[in-house]
């Protein structure tokens, strides 16, 4: 199938949506339910025109080296730094035992200290309902379906370095599903607008695609005015070429 452009749908799952909507409530995005029915009809706009759809989800494990859950004297949205783990001291770790990474790990995550991490809370945990797109997302649309940060020693928002879910457990990169349909145009929508879909963004520019956010189906984890939105697409545009409409 040739193709030249593509949808990526950003983490459009349970553990983003309002309590009220699907009995979860772990990182909740308000209203965020609203926009199944806008993806939904991008998506089926996309493949329409034979063109490609690509759904990513976070898959965390309960030890991943992004959750406050963690770190013995963090909460949920602080930053750490690698000295702050350690204090300072290369034997005085501050990480409970439940932890999949270790202090050496950290150092070159965090860039040795000059890296600030934020840190969650527990939301999409691998193989839990939390972790499921969310019920009014239309899965029969989507070609490809990418699993990010299901490895606990590594933060990376992009769902440009991670792989697509196969039985076989071949790595396939999105970067190589998009050249193999000799894609051109990416288009970007939902979840979060500075994290996952800006990191998603950049590195499809990086990776040679023109790339566009569609603000009709963005949101935040903290929400932002309208104006707050449109003057942080500007600057995205600005300093890394990523278009919006």
């Amino acid at each position: 199938m040739t193709t030249n452009e593509a949808l990526i749908v950003v983490d459009y799952q349970n553990g983003f949506i309002p309590e009220h909507a699907s009995g979860v409530n772990e990182l909740p995005v308000e209203w965020g339910e609203l926009l199944a029915p806008v993806i939904n009809q991008l998506m089926r706009e996309t493949r329409t025109r034979w063109w490609l759809v690509i759904a990513t989800r976070d898959w965390h494990p309960r030890g991943h080296m992004s959750l406050a859950r963690n770190y013995i004297w963090k909460n949920p949205f602080d930053t750490i730094t690698y000295n702050e783990v350690t204090n300072a001291k290369k034997h005085t770790p501050r990480l409970w035992e439940e932890a999949e990474f270790s202090l050496e790990d950290l150092q070159v995550e965090l860039w040795a200290g000059m890296w600030p991490q934020v840190l969650w809370p527990d939301h999409c945990i691998a193989d839990t309902p939390w972790a499921e797109y969310f019920r009014w997302l239309d899965t029969d649309l989507i070609d490809h379906h990418i699993i990010k940060w299901d490895d606990p020693k590594t933060e990376m928002y992009s769902g440009f370095f991670w792989r697509e879910m196969r039985q076989d457990d071949t790595v396939v990169r999105v970067t190589d599903i998009l050249r193999d349909a000799w894609v051109e145009v990416v288009k970007i929508v939902w979840l979060a607008t500075d994290f996952c879909v800006q990191s998603t963004a950049v590195d499809a520019v990086k990776n040679g695609f023109k790339t566009m956010i569609d603000k009709r189906a963005i949101a935040w984890v903290m929400v932002k005015s309208p104006e707050d939105t449109v003057a942080y697409l500007q600057k995205l545009r600005d300093e890394k070429g990523v278009e919006y409409i």
